[in-house]
């Protein structure tokens, strides 16, 4: 995704969801962040995320 060869869309597709909400929901939980703002500012957003508990 940070490479932007691909849209969101396109990605959630090639992975099996059936809907661009599904899988930015799915990605959100995994990563910390919605795919959008992971594309754009790459994975130094994703990692300040994640805050352990």
């Amino acid at each position: 995704m940070r490479q932007r060869e691909l849209a969101i869309a396109d990605i959630a597709e090639r992975v099996g969801y059936g809907s661009v909400s599904a899988f930015g929901v799915a990605f959100t939980r995994h990563v910390g962040v919605p795919p959008g703002r992971y594309s754009k500012t790459g994975n130094e957003v994703a990692t300040e995320a994640v805050v352990p508990v």
